[in-house]
């Protein structure tokens, strides 16, 4: 599987606790409830280790490894529905 690319902009969830669950990093569905976060800052050279910057819905910003974070279903749903409107041709709408 394709690991996805983020870009600036993109909502995120954090999906593991390798940081633990604090409100500095609010794990999806942990202690602090299902928080999401915005990519502001990629990527962040660290090493050979790409670090992408997030603002969290709650306030605070970090960085994290792609590894750590995974882009929000509902808003890939949406943008992949967005780019299928796209498409369409203007004589087939209806």
């Amino acid at each position: 599987m394709k690991a996805t690319i983020l870009k600036e902009g993109d909502r995120v969830r954090l999906v593991t606790s390798r940081w633990n669950d604090t409100p500095l990093n609010p794990v999806w569905g942990g202690n602090h409830g299902k928080v999401l976060g915005t990519v502001e800052k990629t990527p962040v050279k660290a090493g050979a280790t790409e670090w992408f910057d997030v603002r969290w819905d709650s306030g605070p910003v970090n960085s994290y490894r792609l590894e750590d974070i995974a882009l929000n279903e509902i808003d890939l749903h949406q943008a992949n529905s967005e780019d299928v409107k796209q498409e369409v041709p203007k004589d087939l709408e209806f």
